[in-house]
C-alpha cells in the first residue's frame, strides 16, 4: 500500500558546521550553522521558511539539493540520504532553488507569498523557533520582532490597532480580512 502523506523532506538531528581554516590548514573557528534541526515536510506541501541573516535558512535550503553535506545527522530527500553520492543527481533532480532576488537569498517578501502557504517555519540561529500555520505564526508579533523578523504590513497595522484597544482577531493577512473585522466596529460607533 502507497504511503498517502509521504515525507518529501525529513531532517533528523541535522546538524551543519562552517568550518575556516588557517594557510596551515588548521581549525581557526567553527560557526553552527543548523543546530540538531528535526523537521519533516510532507510531498505537495507549500512550506515557508523564515529568519533573518544567518538563521540557518540558506543553509538548510543548500542541504536539501546537496550542495553542502550534514557535519552530523541526517537529511532525508524523496528517502534518500543527502550524504550518499550516489543518489546526489537524484536528489539534484527533486529539490531546485530558485533565487528571487540575491539580497533576499531564497526567501522573497514576506510575502503576499508567506500568507498563502499551508505552513511557515521560522529559524533562528541554527533552530526551528516557530512552526504553523500562516495564521498561528503572524499572530505572534511580538515573539516574530524579537526575532528579527517582519510582518505582512496588514498584520502589523490590525497588531498596532490591537494595542489601541480596538477589538480585532488575531493573525489577520490580508486587506479584506482587516476590513472585514473593520466595517462591523464602525457600524457600532
Amino acid at each position: 500500500v502507497e504511503e498517502k502523506y509521504m515525507n518529501i523532506i525529513k531532517a533528523v538531528n541535522l546538524v551543519f558546521d562552517y568550518i575556516r581554516r588557517d594557510e596551515e590548514g588548521q581549525v581557526e573557528e567553527v560557526k553552527r550553522a543548523l543546530d540538531h534541526v528535526n523537521l519533516e515536510i510532507e510531498k505537495g506541501s507549500f512550506v515557508a521558511i523564515l529568519g533573518h541573516n544567518g538563521s540557518g535558512k540558506s543553509t538548510f535550503a543548500k542541504q536539501i539539493n546537496g550542495i553542502l553535506s550534514p557535519t552530523d545527522g541526517t537529511l532525508f530527500v524523496s528517502e534518500m540520504d543527502t550524504r550518499d553520492e550516489a543518489h546526489l543527481w537524484d536528489i539534484r533532480k527533486n529539490a531546485g532553488m530558485v533565487f528571487q532576488n540575491p539580497d533576499n537569498q531564497i526567501i522573497g517578501n514576506i510575502m503576499e507569498e508567506v500568507v498563502d502557504a499551508d505552513r511557515v517555519i521560522v529559524m533562528d540561529d541554527g533552530h526551528i523557533v516557530m512552526d504553523g500555520t500562516p495564521k498561528e505564526i503572524f499572530s505572534r508579533v511580538e515573539e516574530l520582532k524579537q526575532y528579527r523578523m517582519d510582518v505582512p504590513q496588514v498584520t502589523e497595522l490590525a497588531w498596532e490597532l490591537q494595542k489601541k484597544g480596538i477589538l480585532l482577531p488575531d493573525g489577520i493577512l490580508r486587506k479584506s480580512e482587516l476590513l472585514d473585522a473593520l466595517v462591523p466596529l464602525l457600524k457600532e460607533e
